[in-house]
């Protein structure tokens, strides 16, 4: 649920507001947002966040502000940086950790810079177009943080249409948290994770992953995954979709040594305005980590990528 205001206090700021919820999760979000006071083109907003979710190897309670800049850099290109402060804690921790994983918050705080490239001839139901995403964070003590890393991301998804009911759509995403203070790894809410509707889709939440003795996903500080999938209009809004899915997560930074997971899968989507209704079925040949099962079924809203 979100409540916008484009004049607040009558002094022409934006002030949003949302409240999220779920079966395993809820949040609230606030941003005001200032579209004038660095020109035309430039948007400054100052955030907070508070957020809950039980995820499958840990419960995670978030609270985040942030300070940033956006400005239109003109021909679909956007710069976005700021300072960011995280604090995370994880709670009821299964698996294999040590008492450092389990215990209390840890804060990041750092500055970042994110460009972004958007080429979509629509962003809700892409059907041509290129969409291209970097982005660097520091955390540093030196700036009120307890954990001192650097963290890198890219990715890039690209849409064809090749008839005038036919979409193929070809993505993909590296990230890495490198730690600058000797440490081989991070408290566990600070790692990768992959598997899940918007991921890896023969995986359940979570599921890809270098896990423990007891067979729990423990995550890791790199991940790398790939997508194609090729999209068909059956009748009217209704839409079927094959894909595949791959993607690994290894335990140390800038490393790719891990055993990849992969899904092929069939899936419905009914479109909307707004974005997909989506179904996805997916089966899971190779390597298992965490899962139990070598299938998956997911229902979500929006493209997975």
């Amino acid at each position: 649920v979100r409540f916008r205001d484009s004049n607040v206090l009558g002094i022409n700021r934006i002030l949003d507001v949302e409240a999220s919820g779920s079966l395993r999760s809820r949040g609230l979000e606030v941003d005001l947002i200032d579209p004038w006071i660095l020109g035309s083109k430039t948007r400054v907003s100052l955030g907070a966040a508070w957020l809950f979710r039980e995820e499958p190897t840990f419960d995670r309670t978030t609270i985040r502000f942030d300070a940033t800049a956006q400005r239109d850099l003109g021909g679909r290109w956007r710069l976005r940086a700021g300072y960011e402060l995280e604090l995370e804690e994880a709670t009821n921790v299964r698996g294999e950790l040590t008492a450092e994983d389990r215990e209390g918050f840890v804060r990041t705080a750092g500055i970042f810079g994110e460009l972004r490239y958007d080429g979509r001839d629509d962003p809700f139901l892409p059907r041509q177009g290129t969409l291209l995403n970097g982005r660097v964070f520091w955390s540093a003590p030196a700036l009120a943080a307890d954990l001192h890393y650097l963290e890198l991301e890219a990715s890039a998804v690209t849409y064809r249409e090749l008839d005038a009911d036919t979409v193929l759509a070809v993505g993909g995403s590296l990230r890495t948290r490198a730690p600058l203070d000797g440490a081989d790894t991070l408290p566990v809410q600070q790692r990768y994770f992959l598997g899940g509707e918007s991921s890896v889709r023969s995986f359940e939440e979570q599921e890809l992953s270098p896990v423990d003795a007891t067979g729990t996903a423990v995550g890791g500080l790199t991940a790398l995954e790939g997508h194609v999938e090729l999209r068909r209009r059956l009748i009217k809004d209704l839409h079927g979709a094959l894909f595949y899915d791959v993607g690994l997560v290894a335990r140390r930074a800038l490393s790719l040594d891990a055993v990849a997971g992969h899904a092929v899968g069939v899936g419905l989507r009914y479109y909307l305005p707004i974005g997909p209704i989506r179904i996805d079925f997916a089966y899971g040949p190779g390597e298992r980590y965490a899962a139990n099962s070598r299938w998956a079924l997911h229902a979500g809203f929006g493209f997975s990528f």
